[in-house]
């Protein structure tokens, strides 16, 4: 367990580190309580069942390696659902993004093919060769967020 001495240590890196406008992921993932990302303020807390989140700020989980690819599009794709946010406003993304993406009972890739995460992934840019969608999903995907009412059906790209 830390000292106090080291938390405040810690803390005050942060703190001389921070910049909002921050545009490397690997600073986020170097931070150990808060950074900036894209003029989004992120915190370094782990949400229900240990994962990341965003509510316009963005939520990573502890524990996360900037040198790898997957730990690194976590942030980008947290960023893409801040920018979902700023496009459906604070009620219409917890109805169509946020209960959906929590309610979810996909796992792994499955749950990457929903159409709330599919757009996370392009507007946050992740790298498609980590994970790439296809043009169709990407299509279906933007057509949800653009459109005013909820999805029939499962919310799975084709």
């Amino acid at each position: 367990m830390a000292t106090l001495a080291q938390l405040k240590s810690r803390f005050a890196a942060d703190r001389r580190n921070f910049s909002l406008h921050n545009s490397s992921e690997a600073v986020v993932l170097e931070s150990n309580f808060f950074s900036g990302y894209k003029g989004r303020l992120v915190v370094r807390l782990a949400g229900l069942g240990g994962r990341s989140f965003s509510m316009g700020t963005l939520f990573i989980k502890p524990g996360l390696d900037r040198d790898k690819p997957s730990d690194i599009n976590v942030v980008k794709h947290e960023y893409g659902h801040a920018v979902q946010l700023n496009q459906l406003g604070l009620a219409s993304y917890i109805w169509r993004i946020g209960i959906p993406s929590v309610s979810s009972k996909q796992t792994g890739r499955e749950y990457y093919d929903q159409l709330w995460e599919v757009t996370a992934d392009v507007l946050g840019g992740v790298d498609p060769e980590v994970r790439a969608h296809s043009a169709a999903a990407i299509q279906k995907g933007m057509d949800y967020l653009s459109s005013n009412s909820i999805s029939s059906g499962t919310g799975k790209t084709p």
